[in-house]
């Protein structure tokens, strides 16, 4: 707070400065050319949004799941690109049930350890790390694979034998139960 009440105070002493040195006339375009150039500078835009539709159906099997259930969500991102379990964490209110990909403006060491392996789901090395979090469930967005890559996740998960498909829709989710054998 103290550094922008510091710029604030700087820019109003760059401005009495510009005052007293161009004419009067020229100083309303000047100072609106200086706000447009910060504005401009501060710009991202356009910002890529996506309407929200409400919470897939299929998460109200999670919700009906006898306790205890952990649901993890795949793809499973690394550290650096945490945020992109936002849409994870809005569809969690569609069950209120645990999910191994939290979110928030801290990245524990437990989801860095978990992220080395489970990045690499549907893999059987990321499956031992679901076995070995105690998860019952794993939701699956084919979408947020690459076109190229879904074919042979698909395939691998239905060679998998400790997932069983629970539910799946149009959008490309797809709901399995973790099972130990």
């Amino acid at each position: 707070m103290w550094y922008l009440m510091a710029i604030a105070v700087l820019a109003g002493f760059a401005v009495a400065w510009l005052e007293r040195r161009v004419r009067p006339s020229l100083v309303p375009w000047l100072v609106a050319m200086l706000v447009a150039g910060v504005t401009a500078e501060n710009l991202m835009a356009p910002i890529m949004t996506k309407p929200f539709t409400g919470v897939p159906p299929v998460y109200t099997l999670v919700a009906e799941a006898p306790d205890p259930a952990l649901l993890v969500e795949f793809p499973f991102f690394p550290p650096d690109v945490m945020h992109e379990n936002g849409e994870y964490v809005l569809n969690a209110t569609g069950h209120w049930r645990p999910i191994a990909n939290g979110y928030s403006g801290v990245t524990p060491l437990s989801y860095r350890e978990r992220s080395e392996t489970l990045w690499y789901f549907p893999e059987q090395r990321a499956v031992d790390t679901l076995l070995a979090l105690g998860a019952t469930h794993a939701m699956v967005h084919l979408e947020r694979f690459g076109p190229h890559e879904v074919p042979g996740v698909v395939r691998a998960l239905e060679q998998q034998l400790n997932l069983r498909l629970l539910a799946a829709d149009r959008d490309g989710h797809r709901l399995y139960r973790v099972v130990r054998e």
